[in-house]
């Protein structure tokens, strides 16, 4: 056996096998996920993941997002737990709630540390209120029965001494769907819900807000703290099992993040499918001057952050008094550290 010849054997398996990687790589295609939305895309809360997904940066860190809008947070949680989507982004308190129930599901990114969510008066409880006991007996409009407008509701009531049960609750959706209900309905004596809708309600004076947490300054007058809003959450096993997927996911949503802190609102509004703005441009630029403050500035859940929440549970959700919770199990910094590495402020 020649030398010469063993070189060129050697030389074409070692090119059959770089041709068998290339090809098992290529049908294997890019990393997948799919997400649900607790809610409406069309939402000012779900602007990063907007922007991540219309900018290519989820494409561009390697992964092939399917989005599925559930209208309401609590569908979107259920949808998880159903094991019918991968990841949520919904609200952090979800996850500590699930783990009151013995489920372990984590926040990977922390999309919002403003809630962003409105109380307000329809005119025809604004010309009678006085403060927040006479909402007793009223019929309130949120997005959703358990979703986050419902949750900061409780809240509300709970330290002005009411109970939850004290109102009626009825969910209306977060879209044109709320707008017609407090147009049309009549019924309604109040409405729980977010941007666009209030703004647009507030804009034609048929609305009194009582309570604002748009900005970060807002939420910390109403929690006394940091607060954690909307995260993108998953179970722990998913986590653990797909660490790649769960990277490109935050590390794109970051990339969002960090743009939309120095980007003008008009160029912001252009990065959000046009489809959503189209009919209310000048209403959807204007909430998003009110509403990018409230965006976290690099996708961490910090500890204090996560303790406001889990004490706003503790006054009146009885499952989470009940429950010996570990916060620092709630929420996986760690996606999050590593794209501030690489995309954060420098």
């Amino acid at each position: 056996m020649s030398h010469s010849w063993f070189l060129r054997t050697c030389l074409v398996l070692v090119a059959g096998a770089f041709a068998a990687n290339a090809s098992w790589a290529q049908s294997a295609g890019p990393l997948k996920a799919k997400i649900g939305v607790g809610g409406s895309s069309t939402q000012i809360a779900l602007m990063a993941m907007n922007v991540a997904r219309t900018k290519g940066f989820f494409k561009e860190e390697g992964v092939d997002v399917e989005v599925i809008d559930f209208g309401s947070g609590a569908k979107g949680l259920q949808a998880l737990v159903g094991r019918n989507v991968d990841m949520n982004i919904g609200v952090y308190e979800h996850a500590i709630r699930m783990h009151a129930k013995g489920q372990d599901i984590r926040s990977i990114v922390l999309h919002s540390s403003a809630p962003g969510i409105v109380v307000a008066l329809t005119t025809k409880m604004a010309s009678k209120y006085t403060g927040v006991k006479d909402l007793k007996g009223a019929k309130i409009g949120v997005s959703a029965p358990g979703s986050a407008t419902h949750l900061l509701l409780n809240q509300l009531l709970v330290r002005n001494g009411l109970k939850p049960d004290d109102v009626a609750v009825i969910g209306i959706g977060n879209a044109a769907g709320a707008v017609a209900a407090v147009r049309t309905g009549g019924e309604l004596d109040a409405i729980v819900n977010y941007d666009p809708v209030i703004s647009e309600l507030e804009q034609k004076g048929e609305i009194k807000v009582i309570l604002d947490t748009r900005t970060v300054e807002g939420a910390r007058a109403f929690f006394g703290s940091d607060f954690a809003f909307l995260t993108t959450y998953a179970h722990a096993d998913y986590i653990a099992k797909n660490p790649a997927v769960a990277q490109a996911v935050v590390s794109a949503t970051v990339r969002a993040l960090v743009w939309m802190r120095t980007a003008k609102a008009e160029d912001i509004l252009a990065a959000i499918p046009e489809e959503y703005w189209r009919a209310q441009r000048d209403l959807y630029l204007s909430t998003i001057r009110k509403g990018v403050g409230g965006f976290s500035a690099n996708g961490m859940l910090t500890a204090e952050a996560a303790k406001t929440v889990h004490e706003g549970l503790l006054s009146y959700d009885a499952e989470v008094k009940g429950a010996k919770i570990d916060l620092s199990k709630t929420y996986d910094n760690q996606f999050a550290v590593k794209a501030n590495q690489k995309y954060g402020a420098k």
